[in-house]
């Protein structure tokens, strides 16, 4: 089906076939099966809507690689991951030589500390858990797009930031399950704090 699943683990098809769900015009309700594609999306997750919303838009939805693809979408939400994570500590900190390295730090250092024993291993055929397709690196911008407005909100007296920061929070509800989980979860410390 277009679908090239090399070395990939079972997520990343999942993220693959949805994507090419969505190409081909069918809802997520189930992207396995033949039957049911067009009933609910029991995940309410919409990244692959808005992924593929270009390609649809520019009408080349039959030539698209949906591996690739996502590939190209991974390797640029890599380095808007690391530039949002930056901003956010910089705001925080003010030192750009301790934001440049928990950016770097909090995306390449994930390997080193969690997963893997060695970086590239038989358990797991990534350099980096973010260089996967779709999830978690989408999630992860979106939450870091949260933080960075949850933090400009609350320096800021007017209420243009706080709306954004209000819809930045609600669109996590449609991102990932984990992704407005982490935010309800920051925002409640936040407010026990305050």
């Amino acid at each position: 089906r277009g679908i090239n699943s090399g070395n990939f683990e079972v997520d990343e098809w999942q993220y693959m076939a949805q994507g090419r769900e969505v190409l081909e015009g069918n809802s997520l309700g189930n992207f396995i099966l033949r039957e049911g594609k067009n009933g609910h999306d029991v995940q309410h997750e919409f990244i692959e809507y808005a992924l593929m919303l270009p390609v649809k838009f520019l009408g080349i939805a039959h030539k698209v690689n949906v591996a690739t693809l996502f590939q190209v979408y991974g390797f640029f939400g890599v380095i808007f991951l690391v530039i949002l994570i930056y901003f956010f500590m910089l705001r925080l900190s003010g030192d750009k030589r301790l934001s440049a390295l928990a950016a770097v730090f909090a995306v390449l250092g994930y390997d080193l500390i969690v997963r893997y024993p060695l970086l590239v291993s038989g358990f797991g055929p990534y350099f980096n858990v973010y260089s996967r397709p779709v999830i978690p690196i989408f999630s992860a911008v979106a939450f870091f797009i949260f933080l960075n407005l949850l933090a400009k909100s609350l320096e800021s007296d007017g209420w243009r930031y706080r709306i954004f920061t209000g819809l930045a929070f609600g669109s996590l509800f449609y991102v990932y399950f984990y992704a407005w989980t982490f935010a309800l979860a920051f925002i409640v410390i936040l407010g026990a704090i305050y």
